[in-house]
């Protein structure tokens, strides 16, 4: 039961960091983690970390894809970005909060947040790295401001909720079927854990602005697509499109969702990418499966609700 907790809030813990000041520099370079030139961040104008290698890479993704011109950046972006290791926490980082950016390693979110963030860059043609960063902290932050560690959109709903507010994606709720189903928001898995989340354990001052935070979203009701009806047909296709962001709905108490990933029809049905953190991969993946077999074999699994990002 302990692993199936840590196992949930692995997934449920998504943030992000910057480098700033002295201190901060010494800190991220003890934990193998390159600070970028004090000039680029003069002009992302917040603090950050963010390796010489991964801001290359970024750029060069951006430009490809500005070049190009993928009919689909989210499938663009998700396989350019595959077969790289599954890795938790790899957002939380010593003192203040930052804005970090990590393309070596992901779990489901930040793989998703990623992918998110290149898309929306390309689609108004941005190809610096700090367009990039713009984006990835208005995605990952309320109102795109870093303040501290509650700050941070941790769970699905809320973070859904403020980047539709911002115009950055939609929530998809229809048609009915098959969004026969409606969730009903009731979160309280970290303020009930903080054991888990380091932060939370070391400021525990916080613990009463994250629980703010959960009780913003509780009560609110969503429309999904219950487990049962997803499968490789006409409803199917017309609710969900490639590139779309996949929330696996669960029955967990006080979480909204277990994992995400992104979505692609393949000719057998509809398949995840994801950031899987099974055993058997530990890296992002296409599935070979199709998403079906891949709920059937979620226990506690309801059923999905549907995100896509605008102008993809």
């Amino acid at each position: 039961m302990k692993k199936t907790i840590l196992a949930i809030a692995v997934i449920m813990t998504t943030a992000g960091t910057a480098c700033g000041g002295k201190k901060q520099a010494e800190q991220a370079q003890a934990s193998n983690t390159p600070v970028v030139a004090p000039e680029q961040a003069d002009a992302f104008d917040g603090r950050y970390i963010c390796s010489a290698k991964d801001s290359i890479e970024i750029e060069a993704l951006l430009k490809e894809a500005v070049e190009k011109k993928p009919g689909n950046k989210m499938l663009f972006f998700a396989r350019k970005l595959l077969g790289r290791p599954y890795v938790a926490h790899t957002l939380e980082t010593p003192g203040e909060e930052q804005l970090v950016v990590n393309m070596k390693e992901f779990d489901c979110t930040t793989y998703a947040e990623t992918c998110e963030a290149l898309t929306i860059c390309a689609a108004k043609g941005l190809t610096t790295l700090n367009d990039y960063l713009k984006t990835l902290r208005t995605l990952r932050y309320y109102d795109g401001k870093i303040q501290n560690y509650a700050s941070r959109l941790h769970y699905f709903t809320d973070r859904t909720e403020e980047n539709v507010k911002k115009q950055l994606v939609k929530e998809v709720q229809g048609p009915n079927p098959p969004f026969t189903a409606i969730q009903t928001i009731d979160l309280h898995f970290m303020t009930a854990n903080p054991q888990y989340y380091k932060q939370l354990k070391e400021n525990p001052e916080l613990i009463p602005l994250i629980r703010q935070n959960e009780e913003k979203m509780n009560g609110k009701k969503y429309r999904y697509i219950p487990k049962s009806l997803i499968g490789n047909n006409a409803l199917m296709k017309k609710a969900v499109k490639d590139g779309d962001i996949i929330a696996i709905l669960t029955s967990k108490d006080g979480l909204d969702t277990t994992h995400i990933g992104i979505a692609v029809w393949h000719k057998d049905g509809l398949h995840l990418i994801n950031a899987s953190a099974l055993k058997s991969r530990k890296k992002t993946v296409e599935e070979t499966m199709t998403f079906k077999q891949y709920m059937d074999n979620q226990k506690s699994s309801i059923g999905i609700r549907v995100i896509r990002v605008l102008n993809n």
